[in-house]
């Protein structure tokens, strides 16, 4: 299913983020009607309403019309807690990385942009994951052009932006959480990049299929990675990036390499761990290991 974005206000982090925790049997109807609402974050059956004020009478009377929900605890917690923020810019291989309130009109030469409305939605080019992979990127069209890609667990869309950056003319951002993919197309809009751009909430890649694309990104959370990789779908793409666990982990994911797969570039960034892995070579158009020398 596709989703309407209404891009978040730039420059207005709240100190505190007030948080709803709910739990309910279903995924909610409705959000409150609130002004300060800045979000809804998914984890069924959990279900948790992030505001930027005290929001207790719009919690209780959404949940009057959301039958089975219930109000588990409330808290509130600092929202550099919950995201780290950029400062002005942060520079990562080819891209520089920006605030849309904060980021500068002249950028050193040769540079990629990317700009971030401020969000919930993981994905700030902060955590050793993300920089990983935004290196990964730029390491495969260094090797070949990029032409599409699909970025699993999108969040803030960091990484399907920096992959249109580079020139791919078709991404597709997908999502399990609502919020995020939101947050991921008020982004593509803030660059301009939303042409050739599609996002979808969903939980795996079987809705992609027949037609995969090009490179893979796989930035997930050490549980979320392991569901992705035991349906098998990933192995449809000719390029993937894996991301999001440990050093240590990489032998549980080592036994996960089907026959013929292989490492052909990796990098551990305070002691995470980004690989790119090429397919068995294929005769379809495109498929294949091409410019990647197999180590």
């Amino acid at each position: 299913m596709s989703a309407a974005a209404t891009p978040p206000a730039a420059g207005t982090d709240p100190d505190q983020l007030h948080v709803y925790e709910c739990r309910g049997p279903r995924l909610p109807r409705t959000e409150p009607k609130h002004p300060g609402l800045l979000g809804l974050w998914m984890e069924p059956p959990y279900y948790y309403l992030f505001f930027r004020e005290p929001a207790a009478d719009a919690v209780t009377g959404w949940l009057l019309d959301e039958p089975g929900h219930r109000l588990e605890r409330c808290y509130t917690l600092p929202y550099s807690a919950w995201r780290e923020n950029i400062g002005t810019t942060e520079r990562i291989g080819p891209f520089v990385i920006g605030a849309s309130a904060e980021c500068p009109d002249a950028i050193p030469a040769g540079t990629l942009t990317i700009v971030l409305s401020r969000g919930l939605a993981f994905g700030s080019g902060l955590h050793p994951s993300t920089r990983g992979c935004l290196l990964a990127l730029a390491e495969i069209h260094r090797r070949r052009p990029l032409t599409t890609a699909v970025d699993l667990g999108t969040g803030s869309g960091i990484l399907a932006l920096a992959a249109r950056r580079l020139g791919a003319h078709r991404v597709t951002a997908l999502d399990c959480n609502l919020l995020a993919v939101r947050e991921a197309l008020a982004n593509a809009r803030v660059n301009g990049l939303e042409a050739g751009w599609l996002a979808l909430v969903a939980s795996g890649l079987d809705a992609l299929r027949p037609s995969p694309g090009e490179v893979l990104l796989m930035n997930l959370e050490w549980p979320c990675l392991l569901a992705a990789l035991a349906d098998h779908h990933w192995q449809a793409w000719p390029r993937v990036v894996w991301s999001g666990f440990l050093e240590n982990q990489w032998p549980t994911l080592q036994r996960r390499l089907a026959p013929g797969w292989a490492v052909v570039w990796r990098c551990v960034l305070e002691d995470w761990q980004t690989v790119v892995l090429a397919a068995p070579e294929r005769t379809a158009p495109g498929a294949g290991t091409g410019a990647w020398a197999r180590s």
